[in-house]
């Protein structure tokens, strides 16, 4: 009797040894935090509080919905929209966001945003060169000679923008008309972000470019990574 009494003692100590759980399959998972494939939640990952839907403004699910004073998302940048920019079906994979700006008179304009991602779309000066190559000047001269070009900070971020007139021929990042646009003027920005590069680019009758010029350097200054 004495020796059975040990024998089941010995056995009882080896089973616990053995640290089996009385419990479920799942419900064993469970108590180490971890879950069965077939438990996994499949609910969407949760944007941060206050981030805009991607493709359209703070509060909205698409671009067209957006109103003249909102941050507008631009995949990796937001701008503010200024007041009569009329936002537009993109018309192309290429553009992020598309606008048209009516004219005071001569006709209306036209602002494009592209984004090609980290790293693509070219160098600035590559740009720069390419969208001197859409104008001509009635003079002959380069369209260089004509053009103004700057640099300026917006945030930690660095813009190179240019202003070109002249007879614009399309083409390009921007697209536009096959047939020459005499008396045309391109204001172009090319902001650097932590992303990489957006290019931008307003195109117009001169008339309607100098009416939009101020709110496109208000459009630029307000950007920011998202």
């Amino acid at each position: 009797m004495f020796n059975k009494v040990w024998v089941c003692a010995a056995l009882l100590l080896i089973g616990c040894s053995q640290n089996y759980s009385d419990k479920k399959k799942d419900e064993a998972i469970r108590e180490q935090t971890l879950q069965t494939p077939s438990s996994q939640s499949t609910a969407p990952s949760q944007l941060p509080a206050g981030h805009p839907p991607g493709g359209g403004a703070a509060g909205t699910g698409s671009p067209l919905d957006v109103k003249a004073g909102d941050r507008q998302s631009l995949g990796g940048l937001s701008a503010v929209l200024p007041a009569g920019w009329k936002p537009m079906a993109p018309s192309s994979s290429m553009r992020t966001a598309e606008y048209l700006l009516a004219g005071a008179s001569g006709g209306d304009a036209s602002l494009v945003v592209f984004y090609f991602g980290a790293d693509q779309g070219g160098s600035v000066e590559a740009n720069i060169e390419r969208w001197y190559g859409q104008f001509t000047q009635p003079d002959g001269k380069a369209t260089q000679e004509h053009a103004r070009r700057r640099e300026k900070s917006v945030g930690s971020m660095k813009a190179t923008i240019v202003d070109i007139p002249g007879t614009y021929t399309g083409g390009g990042m921007g697209g536009g008309s096959s047939a020459p646009q005499t008396g045309y003027r391109m204001l172009g920005a090319i902001l650097v972000s932590p992303r990489g590069p957006y290019f931008f680019k307003l195109v117009g009758p001169a008339a309607a470019v100098d009416h939009w010029n101020q709110s496109f350097e208000q459009y630029i200054d307000s950007a920011l990574p998202e």
